[in-house]
């Protein structure tokens, strides 16, 4: 995907996701070969509930019994991590039984989580950008939408995208890899008006 920006031309794809995030984005990322039925932890954690969302995994980890072992506490952890921080959804969005498999598998350290996590963050951010609202106010179309899935891979991008911003609404703290512990944002609400100044021209996108 392409974007216009001060008429020069960024580029934003899988090889700057990888860059941004530092995950591993080569390799098989499918998941109907994890074993079939209903995972352990399913069956200890969450017996009480047909089907389980986001809310509930966070629920669980957040009051998980004392005598549970650390193994668990740190898969129920990663479960919590990767469907609320990494893949971002609405709160109905169900948890798969291929999700809690893959945690339970020896193929969990070698998952390509960053190519999934592209394909799914591309396919909002191409939603995103098509949509637009009439202001009457300012004459002009607008952009209201809500990215999901791992839009922070994005942000960065356009952190490292547009240094000359740099102090004004984030400020670079490392030069390093990945891209995403180079920086920090403001304690501060960024003002619209703020946006528009950074000439960042969603018309332009391709």
């Amino acid at each position: 995907m392409w974007f216009k920006i001060s008429g020069k031309l960024l580029r934003f794809s899988v090889e700057e996701f990888c860059v941004s995030t530092g995950l591993k984005c080569i390799g098989c990322d499918d998941l109907s070969k994890m074993k079939s039925g209903r995972p352990v932890l399913q069956q200890r954690y969450f017996s009480h509930l047909k089907c389980i969302y986001r809310q509930d995994m966070e629920d669980v980890f957040k009051s998980m019994p004392a005598n549970s072992t650390d193994g668990d506490v740190v898969k129920i952890g990663m479960l919590y991590l990767i469907t609320s921080f990494l893949f971002t959804t609405p709160y109905k969005k169900q948890v798969t039984d291929a999700t809690f498999s893959l945690i339970e598998s020896e193929d969990l350290e070698t998952y390509v989580w960053g190519k999934e996590l592209f394909k799914n963050t591309f396919n909002y951010l191409k939603i995103a950008t098509t949509k637009r609202t009439y202001d009457e106010t300012t004459k002009k179309d607008i952009f209201t939408y809500r990215l999901y899935r791992f839009p922070l891979a994005f942000q960065i991008w356009i952190y490292e995208s547009l240094p000359s911003i740099d102090g004004k609404i984030y400020k670079r703290l490392e030069y390093t890899w990945p891209r995403i512990l180079n920086w920090t944002n403001y304690a501060t609400r960024v003002i619209v008006g703020q946006l528009e100044r950074l000439n960042f021209d969603l018309a332009d996108v391709s």
